[in-house]
């Protein structure tokens, strides 16, 4: 099984976030629900300051990987971004 996240920056992983312009935590809520789930197999598809457009293309392209049994969180984010260029994602 697995644990799949698909969203903005609010579902990045803990290591990847910027020391400089975030608080560091050594947990974030993606570690919590692993633990809970006692899942160690987590795939995290997530970027910075992507729109919801974006995160469902990603969902999307994921899709034929789930597995019977994976465990999949979609975060939205604001309905305000938009994906304007395709190969910049983040600047919505």
């Amino acid at each position: 099984m697995a644990l799949w996240i698909f969203g903005d920056s609010y579902s990045i992983e803990t290591t990847a976030q910027d020391k400089n312009f975030h608080n560091h935590y050594d947990k974030n809520w993606i570690d919590h629900v692993s633990d809970d789930l006692n899942e160690h197999d987590v795939r995290v598809c997530s970027e910075h300051g992507v729109s919801n457009d974006f995160i469902f293309a990603f969902f999307l392209q994921h899709a034929n990987d789930f597995k019977s049994g994976d465990h999949v969180i979609v975060q939205l984010t604001a309905p305000s971004r938009k994906w304007f260029f395709e190969k910049e994602p983040h600047l919505s």
